[in-house]
Protein backbone atom coordinates (compact mmCIF):
# COMPACT_ATOMS: atom_id res chain seq x y z
CA UNK A 1 0.00 0.00 0.00
CA UNK A 2 1.37 3.26 -0.89
CA UNK A 3 1.32 7.00 1.25
CA UNK A 4 -2.44 8.29 1.19
CA UNK A 5 -1.32 11.52 -0.56
CA UNK A 6 0.44 9.78 -3.17
CA UNK A 7 -2.56 8.00 -3.77
CA UNK A 8 -4.72 11.31 -4.26
CA UNK A 9 -2.11 11.67 -6.80
CA UNK A 10 -3.01 8.86 -8.89
CA UNK A 11 -6.84 9.58 -8.47
CA UNK A 12 -5.66 12.76 -10.00
CA UNK A 13 -3.91 11.21 -12.57
CA UNK A 14 -6.08 8.92 -13.54
CA UNK A 15 -8.90 11.47 -13.58
CA UNK A 16 -6.77 13.15 -16.17
CA UNK A 17 -6.54 10.23 -17.89
CA UNK A 18 -10.08 9.78 -17.85
CA UNK A 19 -10.69 12.95 -19.57
CA UNK A 20 -8.10 12.79 -21.83
CA UNK A 21 -6.30 16.34 -20.27
CA UNK A 22 -2.49 14.45 -20.31
CA UNK A 23 -0.90 11.89 -22.16
CA UNK A 24 -0.17 8.38 -21.12
CA UNK A 25 3.92 9.43 -21.41
CA UNK A 26 3.06 11.93 -18.59
CA UNK A 27 1.70 9.57 -16.55
CA UNK A 28 5.05 7.38 -17.32
CA UNK A 29 7.08 10.29 -16.43
CA UNK A 30 5.29 11.01 -13.06
CA UNK A 31 5.68 7.10 -12.08
CA UNK A 32 9.44 7.16 -13.03
CA UNK A 33 9.77 9.88 -10.83
CA UNK A 34 7.79 8.62 -7.96
CA UNK A 35 8.53 4.68 -7.85
CA UNK A 36 11.60 5.18 -5.21
CA UNK A 37 8.77 6.20 -2.71
CA UNK A 38 6.55 2.74 -3.24
CA UNK A 39 8.97 0.46 -4.73
CA UNK A 40 7.10 -2.81 -3.25
CA UNK A 41 4.32 -1.34 -5.58
CA UNK A 42 3.77 -3.84 -8.54
CA UNK A 43 1.48 -1.60 -10.87
CA UNK A 44 3.38 1.43 -10.23
CA UNK A 45 6.69 -0.19 -11.41
CA UNK A 46 5.07 -1.29 -14.01
CA UNK A 47 3.54 2.45 -15.09
CA UNK A 48 7.71 3.25 -14.77
CA UNK A 49 8.87 0.32 -16.79
CA UNK A 50 6.32 1.22 -19.82
CA UNK A 51 8.14 2.15 -23.14
CA UNK A 52 7.78 6.03 -24.51
CA UNK A 53 5.65 6.74 -26.23
CA UNK A 54 3.75 4.72 -23.59
CA UNK A 55 0.40 2.93 -24.71
CA UNK A 56 -2.99 4.39 -23.62
CA UNK A 57 -5.33 1.17 -22.47
CA UNK A 58 -2.24 -0.26 -20.96
CA UNK A 59 -1.56 2.99 -18.84
CA UNK A 60 -5.12 3.45 -17.90
CA UNK A 61 -5.34 -0.31 -16.66
CA UNK A 62 -2.34 0.48 -14.63
CA UNK A 63 -3.42 3.20 -12.90
CA UNK A 64 -6.97 1.23 -11.97
CA UNK A 65 -4.60 -1.84 -10.41
CA UNK A 66 -2.97 1.10 -8.59
CA UNK A 67 -6.10 2.57 -7.33
CA UNK A 68 -7.37 -1.47 -6.24
CA UNK A 69 -4.29 -1.59 -4.82
CA UNK A 70 -4.62 0.90 -2.46
CA UNK A 71 -8.45 -0.02 -1.71
CA UNK A 72 -9.60 2.91 -3.99
CA UNK A 73 -12.30 1.76 -6.97
CA UNK A 74 -11.15 2.43 -10.64
CA UNK A 75 -11.82 5.87 -12.21
CA UNK A 76 -15.06 6.27 -14.30
CA UNK A 77 -16.03 8.77 -16.34
CA UNK A 78 -18.16 10.84 -13.56
CA UNK A 79 -16.04 10.38 -10.85
CA UNK A 80 -13.02 11.84 -12.93
CA UNK A 81 -15.37 14.93 -13.90
CA UNK A 82 -16.13 15.23 -10.28
CA UNK A 83 -12.46 14.88 -9.47
CA UNK A 84 -10.77 17.37 -11.81
CA UNK A 85 -13.94 19.96 -11.18
CA UNK A 86 -13.14 20.09 -7.68
CA UNK A 87 -9.92 20.67 -8.15
CA UNK A 88 -10.06 23.31 -10.09
CA UNK A 89 -12.95 24.76 -7.88
CA UNK A 90 -9.80 24.75 -5.10
CA UNK A 91 -7.79 26.52 -7.02
CA UNK A 92 -9.56 29.42 -8.01
CA UNK A 93 -10.47 29.31 -4.46
CA UNK A 94 -6.73 29.60 -3.50
CA UNK A 95 -5.62 31.72 -5.98
CA UNK A 96 -3.56 29.31 -7.85
CA UNK A 97 -5.51 30.22 -11.52
CA UNK A 98 -7.18 33.00 -12.11
CA UNK A 99 -11.24 32.89 -11.82
CA UNK A 100 -11.81 33.53 -15.71
CA UNK A 101 -9.17 30.65 -16.58
CA UNK A 102 -10.88 28.11 -14.05
CA UNK A 103 -14.14 28.30 -14.96
CA UNK A 104 -13.52 28.54 -18.44
CA UNK A 105 -11.49 25.18 -17.82
CA UNK A 106 -14.27 23.40 -15.53
CA UNK A 107 -16.56 23.97 -18.14
CA UNK A 108 -14.62 22.98 -21.27
CA UNK A 109 -12.27 20.56 -19.93
CA UNK A 110 -15.24 18.73 -17.67
CA UNK A 111 -18.74 19.52 -18.77
CA UNK A 112 -17.96 19.02 -22.19
CA UNK A 113 -16.36 16.19 -21.51
CA UNK A 114 -18.97 14.45 -19.20
CA UNK A 115 -22.33 15.70 -20.22
CA UNK A 116 -23.93 13.70 -17.05
CA UNK A 117 -22.02 17.42 -15.44
CA UNK A 118 -23.13 20.07 -17.43
CA UNK A 119 -26.41 21.38 -15.86
CA UNK A 120 -24.05 21.35 -12.63
CA UNK A 121 -21.56 23.25 -14.02
CA UNK A 122 -23.42 25.11 -16.56
CA UNK A 123 -22.94 28.19 -13.91
CA UNK A 124 -19.13 28.69 -14.89
CA UNK A 125 -19.80 28.68 -18.62
CA UNK A 126 -22.37 31.60 -18.16
CA UNK A 127 -19.86 33.51 -15.52
CA UNK A 128 -16.90 33.07 -18.06
CA UNK A 129 -19.02 34.61 -20.93
CA UNK A 130 -20.21 37.27 -18.88
CA UNK A 131 -16.27 37.86 -17.87
CA UNK A 132 -15.13 37.49 -21.70
CA UNK A 133 -17.71 40.37 -22.65
CA UNK A 134 -18.04 42.95 -19.88
CA UNK A 135 -14.63 44.36 -18.91
CA UNK A 136 -16.25 46.80 -17.16
CA UNK A 137 -17.88 44.21 -14.31
CA UNK A 138 -15.04 41.63 -14.06
CA UNK A 139 -14.32 41.93 -10.50
CA UNK A 140 -17.59 40.76 -9.70
CA UNK A 141 -17.87 38.14 -12.02
CA UNK A 142 -14.44 36.70 -11.01
CA UNK A 143 -16.18 36.85 -7.26
CA UNK A 144 -19.03 35.28 -8.45
CA UNK A 145 -16.78 32.45 -10.13
CA UNK A 146 -15.02 32.06 -6.55
CA UNK A 147 -18.44 31.82 -5.11
CA UNK A 148 -19.55 29.27 -7.54
CA UNK A 149 -16.26 27.02 -6.78
CA UNK A 150 -16.91 27.16 -3.30
CA UNK A 151 -20.71 26.20 -3.54
CA UNK A 152 -19.05 23.11 -6.27
CA UNK A 153 -17.11 21.99 -3.11
CA UNK A 154 -20.05 22.25 -0.66
CA UNK A 155 -22.31 20.37 -2.70
CA UNK A 156 -23.52 17.34 -0.84
CA UNK A 157 -23.70 15.16 -3.83
CA UNK A 158 -19.74 14.13 -4.05
CA UNK A 159 -18.06 15.72 -0.95
CA UNK A 160 -18.73 12.57 0.86
CA UNK A 161 -18.41 10.58 -2.05
CA UNK A 162 -14.87 11.91 -3.64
Amino acid sequence: MIEYDLVSTVRELSSLRRLDLIDADAVVKWAIEHVASAPSNGALVQIACEQTPAESFAVDNLLDELLAENGEPPMDELTAGWTIARLLAERIIGGSIPADVGANKIWWDVAIKVPNLRSRLQVFNGLSSLWEDDAKHRGDYERDIVAAAIQLLEDPIKSTQI
